[in-house]
């Protein structure tokens, strides 16, 4: 147990120095600090934890604010409820970024759900549509939610049952 609190503090210190740089930069060095300071594609507790505190507690404009979102794309972490919960959060408080986040998220799929591991090994990362398809359901974007559907149906079958296809159907557009 102590080690585990030594570890949360530590974290805490660690997060705490990378977020003060940051707020310390101007906005339009702001990205770049996030394109090259953080290797945003590995997942790590610190920078889940550092881009929660940048999403939900910290005013930065929207370039930023979709960079962040983009990072976020690029982790594995979407599924973990209290992610998932911060992005509800996050895109609430900023509905103006509602249409450049679904055409991010549907970019992100496209270029992301087949994986090449080898040179002639590849399979698809089906998991990424089914946790896309759970935000845009969680955050009420109905239209955005049946295109993604639309487009994987086979996917989001192995998901979804008839159920849960109904509830998205009597879905009211936010």
């Amino acid at each position: 147990m102590k080690d585990y609190i030594a570890q949360m503090l530590e974290l805490q210190e660690e997060k705490n120095s990378l977020f003060f740089e940051f707020q310390e930069l101007p906005i339009n060095e702001q990205v770049e600090y996030l394109n090259t300071k953080l290797d945003l594609q590995q997942y790590n507790k610190l920078k889940t934890n550092f881009l929660l505190d940048v999403m939900n507690n910290y005013y930065i404009d929207n370039e930023v604010l979709m960079q962040v979102w983009k990072s976020w794309l690029g982790t594995s972490i979407m599924h973990e409820c209290y992610t998932r919960i911060g992005l509800i959060s996050f895109f609430i408080k900023n509905p103006e970024l509602k249409s450049e986040m679904i055409t991010e998220t549907f970019d992100f799929i496209e270029k992301n759900l087949i994986v090449q591991y080898s040179e002639n090994e590849r399979y698809s990362d089906d998991i990424i549509v089914y946790h896309a398809a759970l935000l845009l359901w969680d955050l009420g974007y109905k239209n955005a939610l049946q295109s993604l559907i639309k487009k994987y149906q086979t996917i989001c079958d192995d998901y979804f049952d008839e159920e849960e296809y109904a509830e998205i159907d009597n879905l009211v557009e936010k």
